[in-house]
Order: structure tokens, then C-alpha cells, then sequence
């Protein structure tokens, strides 16, 4: 992840996430957006895409609006899929199932996410290389 993407998401987180009781670091959230990014396209994004992740940004992850246009722009362009799945998949297995668990919690409680939500999941836990059931177990509450 860049410094630009770090350094953007720094400015602009509020307060803790409202769907999480653990308040997420800055780090954290920009794995989430990052992996958002890559949920909804490995191109260049739609103008849908970077609406909903911009939408998502504020409301789900507290990230303040005026920084949410340059972090978009940081993560929108052109990416290699498979190196961004490499190095999700180089981190600790509790980090990638905290990482799907937050993604499947989020898709659920979103009004427009909801009805994709077993195609976003699937496509999290492919990018993560997980399983189903790796989203349950002890920690999935």
C-alpha cells in the first residue's frame, strides 16, 4: 500500500467505525478499502464502483468526506490483481479472517451491497483464499 493511501486515510478517519466494537487503525482501514477496491474491480473503476466505495468509506469506516476523493483517486487506477491477492495473501490467517468477516458484516448491512452479498463474500474469500467456513468459528460474531 502506498504512503499517499496511508497518509490519506490518516486525515481522514473520525471516530471508530460505528459497526465495529473495536476501533480499527488507520492501517486496517485502508486494507479494507483496498480490498473493497479490488472486490468491485480488478480494471480501472466505474463511476458506480467508486461511488459505492466512497458511500462506504464514510458511513461504514469513518473516514471524513473530504478526504475520501483522494483516497479513491489513490486506490481507482490500474492495478495487478494478481500481486494485490499475493500480498493479502502473505498476511497472518486471523488478519485475512478478521478482513472477510469485516467486508461480509459490511456487504450485509449495506441496503445495496445486501443483494449481492454471496458474490461480494465469494469474492472476498477468493481474493483472501478462504473458505466459507472460515467466516465461522468463535470469532465470527
Amino acid at each position: 500500500m502506498s504512503d499517499e493511501l496511508q497518509a490519506g486515510i490518516d486525515r481522514g478517519i473520525g471516530g471508530a467505525p460505528s459497526e465495529d466494537p473495536v476501533s480499527e487503525d488507520s492501517a486496517t482501514r485502508a486494507e479494507l478499502l483496498f480490498l473493497l477496491r479490488l472486490v468491485f474491480a480488478d480494471g480501472d473503476l466505474s463511476p458506480e464502483a467508486t461511488r459505492q466505495i466512497g458511500r462506504i468509506a464514510s458511513s461504514t469506516l469513518a473516514i471524513q468526506q473530504d478526504a475520501i476523493d483522494e483516497i479513491v483517486r489513490e486506490i481507482g487506477g490500474p492495478i495487478n490483481p494478481m500481486q494485490a491477492a499475493r500480498a493479502f495473501r502473505s498476511l497472518d490467517i486471523e488478519h485475512r479472517k478478521y478482513l472477510a468477516r469485516r467486508l461480509s458484516r459490511i456487504a450485509a448491512a449495506d441496503a445495496e451491497l445486501s443483494r449481492r452479498k454471496d458474490h461480494f463474500t465469494g469474492r472476498v474469500l477468493e481474493i483472501l483464499d478462504l473458505s466459507p467456513e472460515d467466516l465461522t468459528g468463535p470469532q465470527a460474531a
